[in-house]
């Protein structure tokens, strides 16, 4: 990842996850290294971080989650002026009109199976 990705990601983290740690060795630093919760906790933000990030690489325009962090009053429009487009939740990219693009929708959830 070349050092303007690198920026691009760590300044969507933080418009996502101010408080916490970006790097999760920092993170485990303060923590047991054994805790598979924060860890998994701290992998839900990293995912959640790539997904707007990959979103911005291949293009912006309709983000579409029910993720109630991205549609945070205080975080959407920071986050829009980033890519561009818009971020709507599900119910409301169904009521619209299509444009012939392809709307998905994927939920990530790490289970320690």
């Amino acid at each position: 990842m070349g050092r303007a990705s690198e920026l691009l990601e760590r300044e969507i983290y933080h418009i996502l996850h101010l408080q916490f740690e970006f790097k999760l060795y920092h993170r485990l630093q303060k923590q047991r290294p054994d805790s598979w919760n924060r860890q998994q906790k701290w992998t839900n933000r990293k995912v959640d971080t790539l997904i707007y990030w990959c979103h911005i690489a291949f293009g912006g325009g309709l983000f579409v989650t029910d993720d109630d962090n991205f549609n945070k009053v205080s975080k959407k429009a920071r986050l829009i002026a980033l890519a561009g487009g818009d971020i709507v939740r599900i119910a409301e990219a169904a009521a619209r009109p299509s444009s012939g693009a392809a709307i998905s929708n994927s939920r990530f959830s790490l289970d320690r199976r």
